[in-house]
């Protein structure tokens, strides 16, 4: 999603406090200076003369930026088993919570551990949450096979969820 900013609007501005021209020609809010995502002012030698269109500018607080994880495949089929999980853990009975709530918490698991791994600085840090998130398919295993063991999910509800779980962290 783009969206174009004349020359004559401020890029990034707040609006809830108002923008107001100083005697200098420069723009500034009440509340301090007004922030912009736009890229720099061109070069003396690049802005634009009389005789030259006026171009549209991009607003760069506009465009959807995504995480560095959210690109990875992992990451991506980790949150697709655990939207799966979640979804069928929706119909398990009232007494069989506790192993509802407990194969949410580790199919999210393995889900927000590569998100947070991201997050850290240095590799050691990051490699820890990766192993955790591999731990916690496993712990999904067994989770699904007593799922499956007390008729809260099909038989082959349990394989697809099983195989799922294997390729979730390939």
């Amino acid at each position: 999603v783009e969206r174009v900013v004349r020359d004559d609007e401020v890029a990034g501005s707040n609006p809830v406090t108002p923008i107001e021209k100083s005697a200098g020609g420069g723009f500034f809010n009440r509340a301090g200076p007004a922030v912009s995502c736009s890229p720099a002012r061109p070069h003396r030698s690049q802005r634009k003369t009389a005789s030259q269109p006026s171009q549209p500018r991009i607003d760069f607080c506009a465009l959807h930026m995504s995480f560095m994880f959210e690109v990875l495949r992992v990451y991506q089929k980790a949150v697709d088993f655990a939207d799966h999980v979640l979804a069928t853990s929706e119909g398990f009975r009232r007494g069989d919570h506790f192993l509802a709530d407990q194969l949410n918490r580790a199919s999210v698991s393995i889900a927000a551990n590569p998100a947070e791994g991201n997050g850290r600085f240095t590799k050691p840090d990051r490699r820890n949450f990766f192993t955790i998130a591999r731990a916690s398919v496993m712990e999904c295993v067994p989770l699904l096979e007593l799922a499956s063991r007390r008729g809260l999910i099909e038989r082959g509800e349990h394989e697809d969820l099983r195989n799922r779980s294997m390729t979730s962290h390939a």
